[in-house]
C-alpha cells in the first residue's frame, strides 16, 4: 500500500516499467471514460448541473426550408434530461436525428444522428438563458438537403416553447410526439405558418446571405440580425414570443 505514495519514477520502477512512465493525459480526473470530447463534456456536465432545468420542454422551431420553396418549416423537438446531460430530438417527414446538447456558456451545441437511415447528422448552436426558464431560443442550424446531390447549408432557426414536460427527465411519449409533429408540418404547408410564427420571428429567420448591416457592410455568412439575439427567459419575457406560442399551442391542441 505504501507504493501508492510513491513518486512516479519510484513507483515505476518498483511495477518493473521502467524509470520514465508515460504521463497520463491532462483530463479531468471525473472526465466519462471514452469521451471524444473530454473537457467540453465535463464543462457541459458541471453546466447541466447548475442550468439544465433551464431546457427541458416541447419546442416548435421555425427555419427556412433547403429546398427554399417560400413558407419556412415548423418543427417540433423535445428536449429532455437524461442524468446529466440534455437530449434532443429533430424529426422530419423525410428524417431523424436524435442526440445530446452541450451547454458552454449558456450556448447549447446540439449534435444528432440520424435514427433513421444512418447517412447524416444534424447540427444547430443556440444562444441559451442566463436564468429563469428558456421560453425562445435563436441560432443556426447546419444539415444537408434531403436531395443529397445538393451541397450541406446551414440557416438561422427559432425555438419557441409550446409546452413543459410531464417528466423532464424522460423523453416524450413517441406516438403523442408523431402526432404533435404532423400537425406542425401540415401547417407548415400552408400559409398558417405565417400567421402563427407572426411578422417579428418570421423577420429574424429571414436573414438573407449578404445581408447590410447597420454599419453599411455586407456579412458574407449566416448570423442573427440583431446583435442581441431573438432569445426570451420567463425572467424577462417578450410580449410578441408569448402571443405567438399561445397561437402556436392552440394550433396544435396544445390550449
Amino acid at each position: 500500500m505504501l507504493d501508492w505514495e510513491a513518486d512516479d519514477a519510484t513507483f515505476a520502477q518498483r511495477l518493473g516499467i521502467g524509470a520514465n512512465p508515460v504521463a497520463a493525459p491532462s483530463v479531468p480526473l471525473d472526465a466519462a471514460p471514452g469521451e471524444w470530447f473530454p473537457l467540453s463534456s465535463q464543462q457541459s456536465r458541471n453546466e447541466t448541473l447548475r442550468d439544465g432545468g433551464r431546457y427541458p420542454g416541447i419546442y416548435l422551431q421555425t427555419n427556412q426550408r433547403f429546398a427554399n420553396n417560400g413558407l419556412p418549416l415548423a418543427s417540433v423537438i423535445p428536449i429532455w434530461r437524461h442524468g446529466d446531460q440534455l437530449r434532443v430530438r429533430f424529426d422530419g417527414p423525410f428524417w431523424g436525428h436524435t442526440g445530446r446538447i452541450l451547454i458552454l456558456g449558456h450556448q447549447l451545441f446540439m449534435i444528432a444522428e440520424d435514427s433513421k437511415l444512418s447517412e447524416g447528422m444534424w447540427f444547430q448552436v443556440m444562444n441559451g438563458v442566463p436564468d429563469g426558464t428558456a421560453l425562445a431560443m435563436d441560432g443556426i442550424v447546419m444539415s444537408v438537403p434531403h436531395d443529397r446531390s445538393h451541397a450541406p447549408g446551414s440557416t438561422i432557426c427559432h425555438m419557441l416553447r409550446i409546452a413543459d414536460l410531464d417528466d423532464p427527465n424522460q423523453e416524450p411519449d413517441a406516438a403523442w410526439l408523431q402526432g404533435l409533429q404532423q400537425r406542425a408540418w401540415d401547417l407548415s404547408n400552408t400559409s398558417d405558418v405565417l400567421n402563427l410564427s407572426g411578422p417579428e420571428i418570421l423577420a429574424h429567420i429571414g436573414n438573407p446571405l449578404g445581408v447590410t448591416r447597420t454599419d453599411g457592410v455586407a456579412d458574407h455568412h449566416l448570423r442573427a440580425p440583431v446583435s442581441s439575439g431573438f432569445t426570451c427567459t420567463s425572467a424577462e419575457p417578450t410580449p410578441s414570443i408569448a402571443a405567438a406560442a399561445a397561437r402556436w399551442r392552440t394550433a396544435l391542441g396544445l390550449a
